[in-house]
């Protein structure tokens, strides 16, 4: 085991950790985009209750 294949290892643990981190940004954009779509229909909700 070379100096190199340290080096390797340690790039390897860094990508998987860069493309973990992309997959919970993501995650993190759909949470939003679904919170987003619930008070859209909150909003609608009042508006009808208010007609009533």
């Amino acid at each position: 085991m070379g100096k190199n294949d340290r080096k390797d290892k340690y790039k390897d643990d860094e990508m998987k950790k860069y493309k973990k981190g992309q997959k919970d940004d993501k995650k993190h954009e759909d949470f939003n985009r679904i919170l987003e779509k619930i008070q859209v229909q909150l909003q609608l909700q009042e508006q009808q209750q208010k007609e009533f």
